[in-house]
């Protein structure tokens, strides 16, 4: 499985002291060590989470969503793990199902507006998203919903159908998903904002004015090579039906079809800001695009046409993705998974180890050698121009400077990580400076 961890607070190195890291006053870990954690976190972030999961609903996604949702309760395990315990959460659940994009020609599977971007309801809450609060006392939750959060959540994920439009459009379908008007009170100003996108296929949204003429092609005899015909451009100049691989695949800009993957960047990052969105993706990779000759029974006849082979080994089976693969990775906090495995439990668990770091998670997933080899600095500017890093020392018997740092065991706070141990920084009276983060490299066994 190929996983990328990126620049911010999520992020993972494999080697210290690579070419391009910026110098720092901190005490360098032995060297030749190949197992060492690394991990960034903010020591003060806000403690709620807007989470929106996008989820292809098309057909050929029965198996793989499936096998999804039965790990999500291991996600909400993980998110559980942040500083104070579980988030204060709303979680929503959207379709890639946006239909012809209101163009009048009939489609079959697809109708003129799909899910149109709505939220999935859950029969056991009261609103369109599940909303699972900390409340003002110690362990106190306020909810809108009746059972166990892992349970209901594993219900909406798995509500929408699997016979949604084959021609996905996640990211209009996101959009759409995250306008106040379309869902109200899902996202809040103070929130943090994650978004996953799971899928078998690449994006395929469709801009209003060109669905009239796009759904006007004959796609049944053309499938979803439609898609990636209109909307990517590879390197050398080869024309998209002829059979072939294809190298730095990317979305097309210039396009009046399809959504433009650059200005649904930007539109993201106004939501929340850059430093407080982080997006994920479970889907497959989008480089190399292989076009095939494919042959296909079209209204009763058998013919031969353009398609995109599969960047799976069998029997799994996923259509490259450069649209989502260039939208994801846009972000500089970002965790890319491949869809292409039989068993998805490790893409979940990275995910969600990846957002209880996002949310300031102090415990250490890797089970450290004894005695304790670490590095810790505190970051000034984390994400900024001015990022400066100064070592923090590791606490003595009596803590007699501070800030110091020691590695202790939280069995309640860590209960799902390997270590059982989280860092904890003494600062005496003072508090953390704002905007600060902590970079932490421990050796493990």
């Amino acid at each position: 499985m190929r996983v990328h961890r990126y620049a911010g607070w999520v992020v993972a190195f494999v080697a210290l002291g690579a070419a391009g890291c910026p110098d720092r006053e901190v005490s360098r870990l032995p060297e030749g060590r190949d197992k060492v954690e690394h991990k960034e976190f903010p020591e003060d972030v806000s403690d709620k989470l807007d989470l929106l999961f996008v989820i292809d609903n098309s057909g050929s996604m029965k198996d793989e969503r499936s096998e999804l949702t039965e790990n999500f309760p291991r996600f909400i395990d993980i998110l559980s793990n942040v500083k104070g315990g579980l988030p204060s959460l709303h979680i929503g659940v959207v379709t890639s199902d946006m239909g012809r994009s209101g163009a009048p020609t009939p489609l079959l599977g697809c109708s003129e507006r799909g899910d149109d971007g709505r939220l999935k309801k859950s029969s056991a809450a009261s609103d369109d998203f599940i909303k699972d609060l900390r409340g003002d006392a110690p362990g106190q939750r306020i909810r809108n919903y009746t059972g166990d959060l892992k349970t209901v959540f594993t219900g909406v994920a798995q509500r929408p159908t699997d016979n949604g439009c084959g021609f996905e459009a996640h990211l209009a379908a996101m959009k759409r998903a995250l306008d106040p008007s379309v869902n109200p009170n899902f996202l809040r100003p103070d929130a943090l904002l994650a978004v996953v996108i799971i899928a078998d296929e690449d994006d395929c949204s469709v801009t209003p004015s060109g669905a009239a003429g796009f759904f006007a092609q004959d796609l049944e005899a053309a499938s979803s090579f439609a898609c990636f015909r209109s909307s990517t451009v590879c390197d050398g100049g080869v024309p998209p039906d002829r059979v072939g691989v294809r190298q730095r695949c990317r979305p097309t800009e210039s396009t009046a079809v399809h959504a433009s993957v650059a200005a649904m960047v930007e539109d993201l990052k106004r939501v929340k800001g850059e430093d407080k969105v982080i997006v994920a993706g479970i889907f497959g990779e989008g480089n190399p695009v292989e076009v095939v000759q494919v042959e296909a029974t079209v209204r009763g006849t058998k013919i031969t046409r353009p398609g995109l082979a599969s960047v799976c080994q069998a029997p799994s089976s996923a259509a490259p993705s450069p649209r989502l693969e260039t939208f994801v990775t846009s972000f500089p906090r970002h965790i890319l998974t491949s869809i292409c495995q039989q068993d998805l439990s490790e893409p979940i668990e990275q995910i969600g180890q990846s957002f209880a770091e996002f949310l300031g998670s102090p415990c250490l997933f890797g089970t450290p050698a004894e005695p304790h080899q670490c590095a810790v600095s505190e970051v000034r500017d984390p994400g900024g121009p001015g990022r400066s890093e100064t070592a923090i020392a590791k606490c003595d018997a009596s803590h007699s400077v501070t800030p110091c740092w020691e590695l202790k065991q939280d069995l309640e706070l860590c209960r799902s990580t390997a270590s059982k141990l989280a860092l904890k920084v003494d600062r005496g009276a003072a508090a953390p400076p704002s905007k600060s983060s902590l970079l932490v490299e421990c050796v493990t066994r």
